[in-house]
This record gives structure tokens, C-alpha cells and sequence, in this order.
């Protein structure tokens, strides 16, 4: 091996929180552009609690794998290497087995625990024989400066329910495919995690089409959701489909992240057997539809482009008082009117269809092609078949 002045490796400052039964805690690891791979031929490792900088390292060797620990650093850690579309990167592993904290009594990673992590290159390696702290004083010269610090933390297993598709998630086992049946579009479910402290932070519902194909887009995509409720841990998502017939068969995909970023995600195969409310003759008209002359002297194309706005009306021909709800939705030229977003409910108690009020969308876009539907919703969100209007467009002078 090459004689060289051995720099200190380069390591995140932060890692993503990592579930304590996982047990290994994989670390990134760069080097000084004065150095290479060849310089050197072990890591140490450092390992303390963060709130007291207490030493957490495990002080029995592990003979078999050549991992020397009575002094209060791991000793002899491989840095390993991987891959990825052309990319080497390097990294080095933590185990659970690294681990015990005799003051307290503990083993392994601590769900709910912070840890400082610190890490050093070494030319030369422990043989396993002789005082380990003696052979560290001798051969300091043969060690890098240690690396600065990284904070992790380890968190206990998270369980996900999801009652709207009778379906739960559990990070201690390995998501799969599950086909159920379910009566609506709203995925509505709960985060929970051992430690308390981990909340949700944010995620992501994306919808496919069965089969889904790797190069396939979703055709309902939630974004990024941050909880502004008073349950933070709340999934909570209307999907935005209008499905094509009584029975479908779809693919949910759920990402989120916790408060110190831990990512997962899980997939829902699962078949739609929607229950169908009883229809109503209702339907949204604009001033392209003129029944009437509903809205002479309240609006008209050329007012709604100046303003920037579609006026709605819903309509019905048969005049019978009505109590129920009605959804307005709304699709777009955008994506070739295959996501429906609700924009209003209209709540009706003993009133007929048409003494309803008129209203103003201003969410319209200029030179888009939008469609409204409307159909009958109640409290459990079970629907009627979707009544549409013919397309419509503005463009704003």
C-alpha cells in the first residue's frame, strides 16, 4: 500500500431516520480528492448517544467478522462499494451487533434514540491480538483526522391502515399486492409509529390503470401533502377519476415521509365495485347552453372573458322538490378530460333543482377546454353516475 497522508473521509451531516429492526444503517462515505481507494484499508467508527455523548459502541469483538470493539471504536469497518447507472459511490455499515449500551441496559439500535456518528480512514488493520487501545496509541500516525459528525435517528416500526380499501401496512414486512373491493374513491387512513415522536410529515397518492407498466403515468397524482389538520398523522385524498363502468381495477401507490425524512412506500391493487346512488336529471349550464335565457342581463360570453370566469347554473326539467346533495366537477382539454376534481357540493332540502344560484368558477385558465358534470353524493361519498356537459372555453381578452 501506497505511503500517503490519509485526510478525513467526507460524510452527510444528516441521514434520513432508518427503522431500528432493520438493524444495519448504511452510511455514504467520500474522500479527499488527495487520496484514493488504494491509501487505505479499514474505517473506524464512532458511534455515541446524542443528547448525553454517551459511547454506544458494543465492547465485545466480533472475532468472526473481524470487527474489533473493546476499545470503544469499531475497528477494521470494510468500505464497500456499488454501482448505479455507471456511478461508483462508497459506503460503510453499522450493525446492530456494533451496539450495547450498558448503562441502560440496551442492544442494538434504540427506537426514538439520536446518534452521533464519526468515521476515520486507517492504512493498517487490527490483527486481533495485543491491547487494542496500545495498537490505536502506536499506529496513530497511520490514521486519518476524524470525519465531522452525522446525525441519524432510529425509529420504531410504522403501521398504516387504510380502512376506505380495507387495507393495513406494516413496515416490519414487505409490502405486497393486494386485490380488495372497495365502494368509493377516497383514501382515507392513519400513520402510527412505535416512537410517538415520529409524526407524519408529508405524502404522495399516485392512481394506475391495471396492469401498470414501468413507463406508465399515473392518471390521478395527489402531489405533495402536508397536513394542515389537527391529526397530523391523517392520510386523506378524494381521487380524481370518474370511473368508466360499474367494475374497475386499479393500482394505488402511497409515498410519505416522517418528520426526520424516513421514505416508504406501499402499492394497493385493488378492484373498484362502486355503489351507485339513484341518478338525478340534473346538469350544469352555462350561457353556451341558454335554456331559457337563465342568464340574460347576469352574464354572457363576452363578460366572462373580461372578467376571466364561467357562470354555472344547475338545471333541472323536472321541477319535483328535492333534499339531498348534489357534486359539481370539472374536467380539462389539459388532460384530455380524465381527471375530475370536485369544485362545489350544493346541499338541497325540499327545494326543486333550479332555484339554485348561480355561481362564478375563477379557477379557469384562458384558452382551455373545460367540462362540468354533476351527480348525486352522500355523506359516505357513494355517488350517482356523473351527468356531463358538453366542452366549453374561454380566452381572456
Amino acid at each position: 500500500m501506497a505511503s500517503r497522508v490519509l485526510y478525513p473521509p467526507t460524510i452527510p451531516s444528516s441521514l434520513p431516520a432508518f427503522l431500528a429492526s432493520n438493524g444495519i444503517l448504511k452510511i455514504p462515505i467520500s474522500f479527499s480528492k488527495f487520496n484514493n481507494i488504494s491509501d487505505f484499508s479499514s474505517a473506524h467508527i464512532s458511534v455515541v448517544k446524542k443528547d448525553t455523548n454517551m459511547n454506544v459502541v458494543n465492547t465485545s469483538d466480533d472475532v468472526v467478522s473481524g470487527r474489533y470493539r473493546q476499545a470503544g471504536i469499531i475497528l477494521n469497518v470494510p468500505v464497500q462499494s456499488e454501482t448505479v447507472d455507471g456511478e461508483t459511490s462508497y459506503y460503510v455499515e453499522i450493525t446492530a451487533n456494533d451496539l450495547n449500551s450498558s448503562v441502560y441496559g440496551y442492544s442494538g439500535w434504540i427506537s426514538g434514540w439520536f446518534y452521533k456518528i464519526q468515521i476515520r480512514l486507517s492504512s493498517v488493520d487490527y490483527s486481533g491480538s495485543g491491547s487494542q487501545q496500545s495498537w490505536l496509541n502506536l499506529n496513530a500516525s497511520n490514521f486519518s483526522e476524524w470525519s465531522t459528525v452525522c446525525i441519524v435517528k432510529s425509529i420504531g416500526e410504522i403501521n398504516i391502515s387504510i380502512p376506505s380499501f380495507d387495507y393495513t401496512y406494516s413496515s416490519n414486512t414487505s409490502a405486497s399486492d393486494t386485490q380488495i373491493f372497495g365502494s368509493n374513491m377516497v383514501l382515507v387512513g392513519q400513520y402510527s409509529c412505535e416512537d410517538t415522536t415520529e409524526t407524519l410529515a408529508y405524502y404522495r397518492v399516485k392512481l394506475y390503470n391495471y396492469p401498470r407498466m414501468d413507463d406508465d403515468l399515473p392518471i390521478d397524482d395527489s402531489g405533495y401533502i402536508y397536513n394542515t389538520t389537527t391529526d397530523i398523522n391523517e392520510f386523506n385524498y378524494t381521487f380524481k377519476v370518474n370511473p368508466s363502468s360499474d367494475v374497475i381495477r386499479y393500482i394505488i401507490e402511497v409515498e410519505y415521509n416522517t418528520l426526520n425524512n424516513f421514505n416508504d412506500s406501499f402499492e394497493i391493487d385493488f378492484t373498484l365495485s362502486q355503489i351507485q346512488l339513484d341518478p338525478i336529471g340534473a346538469q350544469v349550464i352555462t350561457v353556451d347552453t341558454d335554456i331559457y335565457n337563465i342568464f340574460d342581463d347576469i352574464s354572457s360570453i363576452e363578460m366572462e372573458e373580461d372578467e376571466g370566469r364561467i357562470a354555472l347554473k344547475l338545471y333541472a326539467a323536472d321541477t319535483t322538490p328535492y333534499s339531498g346533495n348534489l357534486c359539481v366537477r370539472r374536467a380539462s382539454s389539459r388532460d384530455n378530460f380524465t381527471v375530475w376534481e370536485d369544485i362545489k357540493i350544493i346541499s338541497f332540502k325540499n327545494q326543486t333543482i333550479n332555484s339554485s344560484s348561480i355561481w362564478y368558477d375563477y379557477t379557469i385558465e384562458s384558452g382551455v377546454w373545460y367540462q362540468y358534470g354533476v351527480q348525486v353524493i352522500d355523506e359516505k361519498n357513494n355517488r350517482s353516475k356523473l351527468n356531463t356537459s358538453t366542452s366549453i372555453m374561454r380566452n381572456f381578452n
